[in-house]
């Protein structure tokens, strides 16, 4: 492989020995790349003069003694010596002026009288790494060897600056020597590759492997080849072809190297032009150095043929100046207009370098605008990473301030908790006396309000107006829009009751930043719908795509909305493992206003279920005062007050329900539909006692226009009937079961049930009495609702109840059903006996048998107890 495509160089090579060995002088310089086989040649001359009787002296300059004076000449002596020859003058340090001339003139006196005894062969490798001492003295002696038998061979790089002391440049000097020739290699061509390949049997020599094209990877530079060729041999991809590579670009000279390095550092968009302009080279230099690596064969059309040419121009560099590279490949593609990607990834690597960023001033809206696409491509915590260095490179504080809002909204996607500290500096500047530091006073309320702390919000509102001095203070300046929407989303009238428009909504919309809050609004609506166990696969899909795509904060949003829903529709069980899995799922859980609503979740559920010790130790933890005063901290306000209904703790509860009324009053949020704290705190006036007040807040919820809503009109009818006289109030609880069924909420439609229980006992109606207390307690037990069970009907076995169940929409039951059979059921599921439902609907008894019999049926239940409760119609209807 060697000697391939060298036959005319080695020709030339044999007439220069020829020539010596017959009495002339000859000169020849071996000119190429590195790795082109230079070295090659003088191994193969120097052979054939061995072979001749010559006396070879054979000598290599040094990068590593470039510096070291009289180096090579010193080599010279010896390989004099080593050959027989008698010992070269070599002064013992270099010399100047006349005494200069005079020890160059010894050494040509000395070779010249060598050589009249036999041929003498020089060889010089590495020319341009030779020591301008000896380089004087080698010049010196190729001008006077014309009747002497010496051969001079040269072997040097054409890209180094080859110049002795004088500035005169070696090779223009020996072309003033008669017997002077220049030898220039070329890498091998294609043919030559597959040439040398011949005799490998286990390589393809047409380069048609897959990923493995010995031309296209060395550019036919037989070192370069040779190593790819060993790697192949001993099946170890990549090793020496590596070394090699590194070995390359280390003797390829200072500029090409640098050239190459810049190139490493350009990537994908390198080009020769691109790296002259980062190292500020002139056009003729970077032309210069781009010639070298391509004939060195590292460069194909201006980038690296081979990708671990990339790794090996970098290795070595110190972590400062690749920084430095960095950055000034950032300030070359900014200045092409290149795309944001690749102008972001260089600042972001130059971050480490002793650099001030005012020398790229657009950094910081190029590093916003990249995080910007990394959060499309859910690569948040990078983005997070690009944001913070974007707050450091920006220039001027309202630049930054606006970043670092930025970066508390990111920031709240993965860590609410987090992202809430990041507000915590500008609110306790303001708090004491000053302004917001750097931040954008509107930026910080718009935040406060999307995280919820509505308080704070205002406040920060109020001591602007006050520093402003305007009037109206106290008139709150924060947009609620963003509160209704993202916690607050309820259309402001039942409607229809179609579930289509959320559906719609919730179908054809992409989770990002901008419509979370548009998702959180359609699934409270279609929770508020006919049809509210629609919304638990949303959740569910939602709650999936956050975690999939690395946004817990997110994730633990629809968790709770999930438990929220299973909550309405009296699925105890999965509301607590959904809001377990929302606080779990939160890398932080204490001192944050989110993480209070998931824990509002858990409460209820727990306290639901019975579990009150559980539930009173996730209420012992200490919450500071202004995390209460959010709008999770409202959710939480209620399960403390439910859990203090349920402990028998009336007044503590009165206290937080009274505490959520003043909260949402102040902040003209105040939606019965979402929060119904007049009928809670009604619930508890009535247990201490105090039933006129009780009666106060339910006609104020009742004048509320969200008394439209089943569930409000129901809750407001059962508290109601606590308070109204024996014969008003079955009336008022059998309406109040109709519309808390309609809205879905079976918790509070078995409380209704058992309330009309007990007013049918005290109206002597025992038979109806029992079939609908017995309804509750079934229904309380299928839900998991085990206090309000044992509430209904304490001591009774849960065994003989049926086994629990999730919700079942009512429009899917209905469908199975005849409107007659559907009439027939309800009322039977209402408590009435077969000959009442005869009399209500004008049909025989027979007839209600018989409807009976084909309902159990089509359920596929065998008793009247087992009849859904979504059965159930207004009793006024059927009358």
């Amino acid at each position: 492989m060697e000697l391939i495509e060298r036959s005319n160089e080695l020709n030339l090579l044999e007439e220069a020995l020829s020539a010596t060995v017959s009495g002339g002088s000859r000169i020849v310089l071996i000119e190429g790349a590195v790795g082109c086989g230079k070295s090659v040649l003088i191994d193969a001359v120097a052979e054939r003069a061995a072979s001749a009787g010559c006396a070879v002296l054979r000598v290599a300059g040094s990068p590593d003694e470039r510096e070291v004076p009289l180096g090579v000449l010193r080599q010279l002596s010896d390989a004099a010596s080593a050959a027989g020859l008698p010992p070269l003058p070599v002064p013992p340090r270099p010399e100047s002026g006349p005494r200069r001339v005079e020890s160059t003139r010894e050494l040509r006196t000395a070779l010249r009288e060598a050589a009249t005894a036999t041929p003498v062969v020089c060889c010089v490798d590495d020319l341009h790494h030779v020591d301008d001492a000896s380089l004087h003295a080698l010049r010196r002696l190729a001008q006077s060897t014309d009747s002497a038998r010496i051969l001079l061979v040269f072997a040097g790089s054409p890209y180094h600056a080859v110049a002795g002391s004088d500035g005169s440049v070696f090779g223009t000097e020996l072309l003033r020597h008669p017997g002077f020739r220049r030898i220039r290699l070329s890498p091998l061509s294609p043919e030559g590759v597959a040439l040398a390949l011949r005799d490998q049997a286990d390589v393809p020599a047409n380069g048609e492997e897959a990923g493995y094209q010995p031309h296209v990877l060395t550019g036919g530079n037989p070192l370069l080849l040779r190593a790819l060729l060993e790697d192949r041999r001993f099946a170890a991809p990549g090793g020496l072809f590596a070394q090699a590579v590194s070995v390359c670009l280390r003797r390829i000279g200072p500029g090409a190297q640098r050239l190459a390095q810049a190139l490493a550092v350009l990537g994908d968009d390198a080009s020769p032009e691109r790296a002259g302009r980062l190292l500020e080279l002139s056009a003729a230099a970077t032309a210069r150095a781009a010639d070298a690596l391509a004939t060195a064969g590292m460069l194909a059309d201006g980038r690296f043929r081979a990708q671990v040419a990339t790794a090996a121009a970098l290795e070595g560099l110190a972590p400062d100046e690749l920084a430095v590279l960095h950055r000034r490949a950032a300030q070359v593609l900014h200045a092409d207009c290149a795309p944001i990607g690749p102008v972001a990834g260089h600042l972001i690597a130059s971050a480490t370098a002793d650099a001030p960023w005012t020398d790229v001033p657009w950094a910081a809206d190029v590093l916003g605008d990249h995080a910007e696409q990394l959060l499309a491509k859910d690569a948040g915590q990078q983005a997070l990473s690009v944001l913070n260095l974007a707050r450091e490179a920006a220039v001027g504080e309202e630049r930054r301030a606006d970043i670092t809002a930025r970066l508390a909204s990111v920031t709240w996607r993965f860590n609410p908790a987090a992202a809430e500290r990041k507000l915590s500096a500008p609110l306790e500047e303001l708090r004491a006396g000053g302004g917001c530091g750097a931040w954008n006073p509107a930026s910080l309320a718009r935040l406060l309000v999307e995280q919820g702390r509505i308080s704070e919000a205002l406040d920060v509102n109020r001591r602007l107006a006050e520093a402003a001095e305007r009037p109206g203070a106290a008139e709150p300046l924060v947009a609620y829009e963003p509160v209704r929407t993202a916690f607050w989303a309820v259309p402001d009238a039942p409607g229809n009751g179609a579930a289509g428009e959320p559906e719609q909504l919730l179908g054809t919309t992409v989770l990002t930043a901008a419509s979370l809050h548009p998702l959180v609004h359609a699934i409270r609506s279609l929770t508020c719908s006919a049809e509210p166990e629609r919304a638990l696969a949303w959740c569910q899909k939602l709650q999936e795509e956050a975690a999939g795509r690395g946004a817990p904060g997110w994730s633990s949003v629809f968790a709770t909305l999930h438990a929220e829903v299973l909550l309405h529709l009296g699925d105890l069980r999965g509301a607590e493992e959904e809001a377990l899995a929302a606080v779990d799922g939160l890398p932080e859980r204490g001192g944050s206003a989110f993480a209070l609503a998931p824990t509002a979740a858990l409460v209820r559920a727990r306290t639901l279920r019975g579990k009150h010790t559980s539930a009173a130790r996730l209420l012992d933890r200490p919450i500071r005062d202004e995390l209460l005063h959010s709008v999770p901290g409202l959710a939480y306000l209620r399960a403390r007050g439910l859990h203090s209904m349920a402990s028998s703790q009336f007044h503590a509860a009165l206290a937080d329900f009274l505490d959520i009324g003043r909260l949402v009053k102040r902040w003209h949020l105040d939606r019965p539909a979402l929060l119904p704290w007049r009928t809670d705190a009604a619930d508890a006036l009535i247990r201490i006692g105090e039933p006129q007040q009780a009666e106060r807040l339910i006609a104020q919820q009742m004048a509320s226009p969200d008394a439209q809503w089943p569930r409000v009109r129901g809750l407001c009818l059962r508290m109601r009937a606590a308070i109204a006289e024996p014969r008003q109030r079955a009336t008022l609880l059998e309406q109040a079961v109709d519309e808390l069924r309609r809205s879905g909420d079976r918790i509070e439609t078995a409380r209704a049930l058992a309330a009309l229980g007990q007013a049918l006992q005290s109206l002597g109606e025992s038979g109806r009495a029992s079939t609908v207390t017995r309804r509750a307690w079934n229904l309380a037990h299928v839900c998991g609702a085990e206090a309000l069970r044992e509430e209904i009907m304490p001591g009774l076995a849960p065994e003989s109840a049926p086994p629990a169940q999730p919700p079942v929409g009512r429009t899917r039951l209905q469908a199975k059903l005849s409107d007659s059979e559907r009439r027939v059921a309800a009322l039977a599921a209402h408590g009435y006996t077969n000959r009442e439902i005869s009399l209500k609907l004008y049909v025989t008894v027979s007839t209600v048998e018989q409807h009976l019999t084909r309902v159990y049926r089509k359920l596929s239940i065998s008793r009247r107890q087992d009849l859904p409760i979504d059965l159930q119609l207004n009793a006024m209807e059927m009358a």
